[in-house]
């Protein structure tokens, strides 16, 4: 897809503001709801992507050194930190960051992309609201992201040797066994978001299941 970096931070932005709005709808028991990411609250969830865009290099060097640097360790201690705040401040306090703050800087704007689309669906799914309106570019720009270069997430690897089918979307990529179903539901199962596969159909849809079971990083 020939597009601009500032096209994409435009994308970043737009699904980053729907994601945020998506959070201040909720009730409270919404935000007591497991999301798929890794058996956190949607709330736990909420304070991830706060902390990133947050943490600066030196405090994250800090966490790590107190967690003995462990990567996960250092993510559970920047979300108890902020465990304290009440959901309208998570809300307000997305809302004021700019786009590319914190640890988010040093994302490229497509992964950046990836990893908000993600996390958006991670908490949309469990409360049974997978379903919206994703705009093409934006979409077919994350399922791009997601078969090629997003390093530690996996997803890459879990797409090699299929042959992937979106069926709301003009979009395929590889050869092999078919995976078919919604764009939305191919990135999440390749993002190791195993609840994704009964909305896939396809020959290939076992292997990426057996590619599921493989531990993945919790910050993704």
């Amino acid at each position: 897809m020939d597009i601009s970096m500032m096209d994409i931070s435009t994308l970043v932005q737009d699904e980053r503001g729907e994601f945020v709005e998506f959070l201040a709808d909720l009730a409270p028991e919404q935000w007591r709801v497991t999301s798929l990411c890794t058996d956190w609250t949607v709330k736990q969830l909420a304070l991830h992507y706060l902390s990133s865009a947050e943490t600066t290099p030196g405090r994250l060097l800090g966490a790590l050194t107190a967690c003995g640097f462990s990567p996960d360790r250092a993510t559970a201690r920047l979300i108890s930190e902020r465990a304290h705040l009440g959901h309208n401040e998570v809300v307000e306090r997305l809302r004021a960051l700019p786009v590319h703050a914190g640890l988010h800087r040093f994302y490229k704007p497509a992964a950046l992309l990836l990893e908000t689309f993600t996390h958006h669906q991670d908490v949309r799914r469990p409360l049974g609201a997978a379903e919206r309106d994703f705009p093409p570019q934006r979409l077919t720009l994350v399922a791009d992201k997601a078969v090629t270069s997003h390093a530690g997430t996996g997803a890459k690897k879990r797409a090699r040797g299929l042959r992937l089918e979106a069926t709301d979307l003009d979009w395929s990529h590889g050869e092999g066994p078919t995976v078919a179903g919604s764009a939305e539901a191919i990135v999440m199962a390749l993002m190791g978001r195993s609840q994704a596969l009964t909305d896939l159909s396809g020959e290939g849809t076992k292997l990426l299941a057996s590619r599921l079971r493989e531990p993945r990083s919790p910050q993704h």
